[in-house]
């Protein structure tokens, strides 16, 4: 499971049984009510935006920990990747 799924269903204890039915049970992802019914249930604990905030908040914390290394190229590169990681989160 990813981060945003881990974090819906600790947040709805639920979503965890209709996630392990849309894996098992055939056809259910066949269904546009099911599958809408299971995103709208999904977005409702939030998950996108609080991962969203925990990016954000690793990626400020590693460019808190490069401040401690002198000037490099190396820096700078991995100071880009992570502004670079935390848009794409958005």
């Amino acid at each position: 499971m990813t981060w945003p799924l881990i974090l819906a269903c600790k947040k709805d204890p639920g979503l965890n049984q209709l996630l392990t039915d849309s894996v098992q049970i055939p056809g259910f992802m066949d269904d546009d009510h099911s599958v809408a019914k299971l995103v709208d249930r999904i977005l409702a604990t939030d998950c996108l935006e609080a991962t969203r905030q925990r990016a954000r908040d690793y990626a400020h914390e590693a460019q808190a920990v490069l401040t401690s290394f002198p000037n490099s190229p190396a820096k700078d590169a991995l100071s880009t990747l992570l502004d670079g990681a935390v848009v794409r989160v958005y």
